[in-house]
């Protein structure tokens, strides 16, 4: 799962919380990532991005620079992918704490090269002060339109 900035960078900082929610009805949400989360790493894929754990999520402040994407990945400790097959989507609410509008996206990806598009990603557009919840369902992209058949195992 990769969570990035795709506009201009800018000096931010933004509260996740990381929420998978069960298909099955009735099943009550489980987080991903909160604060005591064992087993998840937080890989900081541009050095204008550090983060911070706090009880509800991570904090993630992104700096201004010359990274056209800066943004992070959550990924298991141990290397292995998460295995999300008993979910239909992933949940992630983003609050926009800094003073410049932000466009961020959250994105989960199989095994492959980028380039082929072996990923689900949606985006959110939030000006200061402004929360909002972005939902990637599995096998849609940009605006819920049919995307990539992503193997959630």
């Amino acid at each position: 799962m990769a969570i990035f900035n795709p506009g201009v960078p800018v000096g931010v900082l933004a509260l996740l919380f990381g929420l998978l929610v069960r298909m099955a009805s009735g099943a009550p949400p489980e987080s991903l990532l909160d604060g005591k989360a064992s087993g998840v790493s937080i890989i900081h894929d541009s050095k204008q991005v550090s983060t911070k754990r706090i009880a509800s999520g991570i904090e993630i402040a992104i700096a201004p620079g010359a990274d056209s994407y800066p943004g992070l990945s959550i990924r298991s400790e141990d290397g292995k992918d998460f295995d999300l097959s008993a979910f239909g989507h992933l949940k992630a609410t983003i609050t926009n704490t800094g003073d410049r509008p932000l466009d961020i996206a959250l994105r989960a990806d199989n095994s492959g090269d980028w380039k082929d598009g072996p990923y689900n990603t949606e985006n959110i557009f939030l000006d200061p002060g402004q929360q909002g919840t972005i939902h990637v369902i599995f096998g849609h992209c940009f605006g819920r339109k049919k995307g990539f058949a992503l193997d959630s195992a």
